[in-house]
């Protein structure tokens, strides 16, 4: 399931971004184990900007969204 939250981050889409703000998916979240999907997937890009979207994509729901 932390894959298929990372894709829609990596996505950046605003509904992707959407379908996991929501309080039943952020309650159940394991902010350490996105952290550690988040590296992965970010190392796994093939250009810089994919990588620099992401990191922005990424840092913007953690700072709206972690307790």
């Amino acid at each position: 399931m932390i894959t298929y939250r990372v894709s829609k981050l990596a996505a950046g889409r605003d509904k992707d971004l959407a379908d996991i703000a929501t309080p039943k998916v952020l309650e159940a979240l394991d902010w350490m184990q996105l952290e550690e999907s988040a590296d992965l997937v970010e190392q796994g890009m093939l250009s810089d900007r994919a990588k620099q979207e992401f990191e922005i994509s990424y840092q913007e729901f953690v700072r709206w969204h972690r307790p």
